[in-house]
């Protein structure tokens, strides 16, 4: 909103960057859209394409994980999903 960043806590006690990502890519599989959240002053990109952590919207980005690891990450992640939808 009025061209302005608009960060809102999603989940307290977050211990790592890479957990963080994990919850993005979680919110990005249920939303269908990009998301972009920040951890002690990193920021996490999430994307159809990658997973990337930069210090500053400018910056250059680095992979927080292989395509691998994504996919393993992703798996889990409809694993989740799919107990929620069932009830279980």
């Amino acid at each position: 909103m009025n061209g302005k960043p608009d960060f809102r806590p999603i989940a307290p006690n977050i211990d790592t960057l890479e957990n963080c990502a994990v919850r993005l890519e979680g919110m990005r599989m249920t939303s269908g859209l990009p998301m972009t959240g920040a951890f002690q002053g990193r920021f996490i990109y999430v994307t159809d394409e990658e997973i990337g952590a930069a210090s500053g919207p400018k910056a250059q980005r680095y992979r927080v994980f292989t395509p691998a690891q994504r996919a393993e990450i992703q798996k889990g992640i409809q694993t989740l999903l799919d107990r929620e939808k069932a009830g279980g």
